[in-house]
């Protein structure tokens, strides 16, 4: 059962979805194939049905915004380009989230690098 908290934390995500892809100045179509999905599932997002770290994080980059930001609403939306000029430690929300979305993307690494060694294999193989 979805709880208020729920459809109000999904109202505030899809929200900033929203915002993101504004201000890249992108329609849902060009995002959508910036990111590498359909039109229909960037609208799903901005309307807070359908999300996954994966696609927050590609969501992020092809704006050009703070993933951290687009999926806590913490910090700013663009983040500073110079390290440097962040103050303080970092939140342990925000550290939980970073060591998540690493250990995703070392996943992610491997994966490619096993479909590289098999797609090897078979030009070896039939060559």
């Amino acid at each position: 059962m979805t709880t208020k908290s729920d459809r109000n934390q999904n109202a505030e995500i899809a929200a900033r979805f929203m915002s993101a892809r504004r201000y890249a100045m992108l329609t849902q179509k060009a995002l959508a194939e910036k990111v590498g999905v359909s039109q229909a599932a960037i609208h799903k997002m901005e309307n807070g049905q359908f999300r996954t770290s994966r696609n927050t994080v590609l969501v992020a980059m092809a704006c050009n915004i703070n993933p951290i930001w687009l999926e806590t609403g913490q910090g700013e939306m663009v983040a500073t380009s110079d390290p440097k000029e962040t103050k303080g430690p970092i939140d342990p929300n925000t550290s939980l989230y970073l060591n998540t979305l690493q250990k995703k993307l070392d996943l992610t690494i491997r994966e490619l690098l096993e479909i590289k060694i098999q797609i090897q294999h078979l030009i070896d193989t039939h060559s």
